[in-house]
């Protein structure tokens, strides 16, 4: 996204007088007070407001001012000794700058009297941060018990009780089932097909422009005003036919589930399964199978028991009435199912 920048006038910047008060001097015609003969200081300069600018006429620039080491003036980056006391400026560094200012296009500037800028705000950068309440500290502290002992956990002799499987199974049948596409979207083999228009998507569509006027500090005492501008774009639909249709597929009819006790016992369904075969409408098949296996536990010293899942091979190693050893919750006195092996 391009931003179009046009160029509105140069103007002088503000500045107050540090030593005798007087205000409102301009930044490039006083680089002394007139009231008082006092130095200009660049961190107590300011934007003026729409009403107070003051056009800068065939001043070149040459850059950032440079800030004296030695008394702190102002001078102009071409210069190669401070106007005010005369000390070479070769150790001397940039002035700090004031943030870009911005307003919506039809919006007044008003001056900044002075603000400091970021840069010219050391004491409030490195001011000491207040230290949290103490109650903070406390609360965190009894979070951080509460969730060690949540987590806490202490051995403990474990009986294996009984033994539990359970199985499950999705029975599809080949059936004619509605769908929903877009148009160039429908199978070949698609019937009863019907369309309605829907949006489909959206495009951008250039809408004008958001502008607005920035002021820029050149650090010389001088600003450049400009009129920034970004395109607009709004989002126009973008319409299409959106269809339902009938095509024949595998859609899940039911679910068939078993459950049981005890290794020994036979693990299959008790349901007869898919009752007609083949890829004919009504035709059925068997779909995905899923097999739980689950030990009730109990803590001997207790008695508290849980019932874990767990899988096959480990659920066969286990006998019911075995004692193991394991892992309790320290907090809740429940079983770790996680030691259970």
């Amino acid at each position: 996204m391009t931003t179009r920048e046009e160029e509105l006038g140069t103007f002088e910047m503000l500045w107050d007088c540090g030593a005798c008060g007087t205000g409102k001097l301009l930044g490039v015609t006083h680089r002394h007070c007139p009231n008082c003969g006092s130095a200009q200081e660049a961190s107590r300069r300011y934007f003026p407001s729409d009403e107070e600018k003051v056009a800068v006429a065939d001043h070149p620039y040459t850059g950032v001012d440079q800030q004296c080491a030695a008394c702190g003036a102002p001078s102009a980056s071409a210069a190669v000794h401070c106007p005010n006391c005369g000390a070479p400026l070769g150790e001397g560094k940039a002035v700090a700058m004031k943030a870009h200012e911005r307003v919506a296009e039809g919006q007044p500037f008003s001056a900044s009297h002075g603000a400091a800028s970021p840069q010219s705000a050391p004491s409030e950068m490195h001011a000491e941060r207040k230290r949290p309440p103490f109650h903070i500290f406390a609360i965190l502290a009894v979070i951080a018990l509460a969730l060690f002992f949540a987590c806490r956990k202490k051995p403990a002799t474990l009986e294996v009780v009984a033994h539990h499987w359970s199985l499950e199974r999705t029975i599809e049948t080949f059936a004619l089932t509605t769908m929903s596409a877009w148009s160039d979207e429908v199978p070949p083999a698609a019937q009863a097909v019907s369309c309605h228009r829907e949006t489909r998507s959206t495009r951008q569509v250039p809408d004008g422009e958001t502008c607005e006027r920035v002021r820029k500090d050149l650090g010389n005492g001088a600003f450049k005003e400009l009129r920034e501008c970004t395109p607009k774009f709004r989002d126009d639909p973008v319409e299409g036919d959106r269809c339902t249709y009938q095509v024949p597929a595998w859609t899940m009819a039911r679910r068939d589930r078993s459950d049981g006790e005890g290794i020994a016992s036979p693990r299959r369904f008790t349901s007869p399964g898919p009752t007609r075969l083949g890829t004919c409408l009504g035709c059925e098949r068997e779909g995905t199978t899923t097999t739980v296996f689950e030990v009730d536990v109990r803590i001997v010293d207790t008695g508290k028991s849980e019932r874990c899942a767990m899988p096959e091979a480990q659920w066969l190693a286990l006998r019911d009435g075995q004692e193991i050893q394991g892992k309790m919750r320290a907090l809740t006195g429940g079983v770790d199912c996680s030691s259970v092996h």
